[in-house]
């Protein structure tokens, strides 16, 4: 409602609508593709995260940097919620070799020309972070705020997502392994004078 009525008179706000329920993950990528700025940005509408914590985050984007993820600090959750976080990031870092303290944490920033080589499946938006360092691109974390939930009801369910995003987090265990890792040699031809050169980045996944 607030986005109908304030995008009448600020083509800045635009709304993606869906006929039906399509899930996050495709929610995420149709708001990726709408995106027009270089920069996109991601919140959930419970407004635990504060929108004013995305200045924080921009500070972080630099270089090579292609997510800047948030830390909720000081988290109010339940204690089973919590617990269940913890044990999720731990088994995700474990299978994937990775570092990510809170991958829950829906507040983040990316380079939307990272976003573009990425193909989104259904519940790979967990993973994001990972599928955008497995492109040779950099991930970030830094502290954020978290609040009370302000609006609407969590529609997951621990136990089934808990499932769910095991499954999901073997696939992306196995585009690890299978990723490719090779480099190409520079050389010289000899019937000319042009050198040939091979952007390894490309083709290859970050230590």
């Amino acid at each position: 409602e607030w986005i109908v009525n304030h995008g009448k008179d600020d083509d800045r706000f635009r709304g993606v609508l869906f006929e039906n329920n399509c899930g996050q993950s495709a929610a995420l990528e149709a708001g990726f593709k709408s995106a027009r700025y270089s920069v996109v940005g991601t919140l959930d509408a419970d407004l635990q995260n504060d929108p004013f914590d995305f200045g924080i985050l921009l500070e972080q984007l630099k270089d090579n940097i292609g997510v800047v993820c948030g830390i909720r600090v000081n988290r109010h959750d339940s204690k089973s919620k919590k617990f269940a976080s913890r044990v999720a990031n731990w088994v995700r870092n474990k299978l994937t070799n990775e570092s990510i303290t809170d991958t829950g944490c829906s507040l983040k920033i990316y380079r939307k020309e990272v976003l573009e080589k990425i193909k989104l499946f259904t519940g790979m938006h967990r993973f994001l972070p990972t599928l955008i360092k497995m492109e040779g691109y950099q991930a970030v974390e830094v502290p954020v705020g978290h609040h009370p939930r302000y609006a609407g009801t969590s529609k997951y369910s621990t136990f089934k997502r808990g499932w769910t995003a095991f499954f999901d987090l073997l696939a992306v265990r196995w585009m690890q392994k299978r990723k490719f890792h090779y480099r190409l040699k520079e050389h010289t031809d000899d019937n000319s004078n042009h050198a040939g050169s091979f952007d390894e980045r490309s083709h290859r996944s970050s230590d």
